[in-house]
């Protein structure tokens, strides 16, 4: 049980670090996609993928969230159930 603890954050770790990759990797895509800004057909383009991309972000932050939220409980229980 207590190998399992230590990957716990870990993985957590790995899953924020994901979302700032992308994130990054975002931003650097906005950032050239916007040297074409001023063409409305662009900007909507640019605002939909933008819009689109936020969206994957904060699907994945509400999974590691509520894997987190899971993996606290499970702790919460298991120490009740020790005392």
């Amino acid at each position: 049980m207590s190998q399992k603890q230590g990957w716990e954050f870990p993985i957590a770790s790995v899953h924020m670090q994901f979302a700032i990759e992308e994130e990054d990797e975002f931003t650097d895509e906005y950032e050239d996609m916007k040297q074409g800004a001023g063409d409305p057909g662009k900007d909507y383009m640019v605002l939909r993928q933008q819009g689109e991309t936020q969206g994957e972000h904060i699907k994945k932050l509400e999974e590691t969230v509520q894997y987190l939220i899971s993996k606290l409980n499970s702790m919460e229980a298991t120490a009740r159930s020790g005392n």
